[in-house]
């Protein structure tokens, strides 16, 4: 006490220690893992021979040897990022102020046992009127490109940002809104009220984003819904419903769109023409505290408990009880394995 955090690269397929990095801080340890905040699992990108990281928890975008862990840029302008991706060659970052803390409010999970506040260090600030400014920036050169906020983004989403194409997308608490990439000019806004609700609590939740080449698809703890890239237009409704202190599954894969855990739509139209059966679905009371997965293959969830997975092609089911993964974060199946 207080934590330490380091970024660790190992071979991974013997798993040897290749590097680490020690970060000066990141977020505070007396807060319950599984309500960690969506957009502080959006800080680490691995493209061919460069790892993108925020090594820090206000510190710039910084560009690292994968082979080495040797600094070879930080970003100007990037401090206080609190989530980034890549795309062809450009960084798309969110700077201000964290959104998503509805976990962070009034949380002392560690009860009588707590230690003052000021030996965990850092606290993550929570603001009333949060703040964020999307920018836009070559990764090769570091040059910005442009830099838009924050009035134009003002209600942003945590975990919202999603580009394809042309276009670059976000979400704020009424509306969804398109840029265009090159230039950070407004394509479209159109509204979209977002709900967020859970008898449990929606401390670690947020919205799901995710983009096609044609339709952005957007989901909330009541429903998804699809919009037309080129102009913005809603074209179809299902339904949707939080992981457990996460956002919903919404995923694109096998020529479906995925929601509501088990339900395959048509992407145009939103007709549900695949479900799902998953008999196993003990003895967990409720799904572990991270996001589920989806691949071209399976959907992998965890009702027993550990790690499940479910057929796209067939059905077949296969539970594995005894793999999970820690809270707050999951597991990533990558390279024919899962890693845990």
């Amino acid at each position: 006490m207080p934590g330490q955090f380091t970024l660790v690269a190992r071979d991974a397929f013997n798993g040897i220690l290749l590097w680490q990095r020690r970060f000066p801080d990141w977020h505070p340890v007396n807060i319950r893992t599984k309500l960690t905040p969506v957009q502080l699992q959006r800080r680490l990108a691995a493209i061919g021979d460069t790892v993108y990281v925020t090594p820090g928890y206000t510190a710039p975008i910084t560009a690292l040897e994968a082979a080495s862990g040797k600094v070879i840029r930080e970003y100007r302008g990037t401090e206080r990022t609190t989530e980034f991706l890549y795309d062809e060659g450009v960084l798309f970052a969110v700077v201000g102020d964290q959104t998503d803390t509805a976990g962070l409010r009034g949380s002392r999970p560690l009860g009588f046992s707590e230690f003052p506040a000021k030996y965990y260090r850092r606290r993550i600030r929570i603001a009333e009127k949060p703040q964020s400014t999307i920018v836009a920036i070559e990764a090769q050169s570091g040059r910005e490109l442009w830099r838009v906020g924050p009035a134009e983004t003002a209600g942003y989403q945590g975990g919202s940002l999603a580009v394809s194409g042309e276009h670059v997308v976000y979400s704020t608490a009424e509306e969804l809104v398109c840029l265009d990439r090159c230039s950070g000019g407004q394509r479209w806004r159109v509204s979209a009220p977002i709900v967020l609700r859970d008898r449990i609590g929606i401390g670690g939740a947020g919205v799901s984003l995710v983009l096609s080449d044609t339709i952005a698809y957007l989901a909330d703890s009541e429903c998804v819904r699809a919009f037309a890239l080129a102009d913005g237009r809603e074209l179809w409704r299902g339904k949707a419903v939080l992981n457990h202190h996460k956002p919903p599954d919404l995923f694109i894969a096998a020529g479906l769109v995925w929601s509501n855990y088990f339900d395959g739509h048509d992407p145009r139209t939103g007709k549900i023409v695949r479900r799902l059966q998953q008999k196993m679905q003990g003895p967990m009371g409720h799904d572990r505290c991270y996001r589920n997965r989806l691949t071209e293959r399976f959907y992998i969830n965890s009702k027993t408990g550990g790690t499940d997975f479910l057929d796209l092609a067939t059905g077949a089911e296969f539970p594995n009880p005894w793999v999970r993964s820690t809270c707050g974060v999951g597991y990533l199946p990558c390279n024919g394995l899962l890693y845990c």
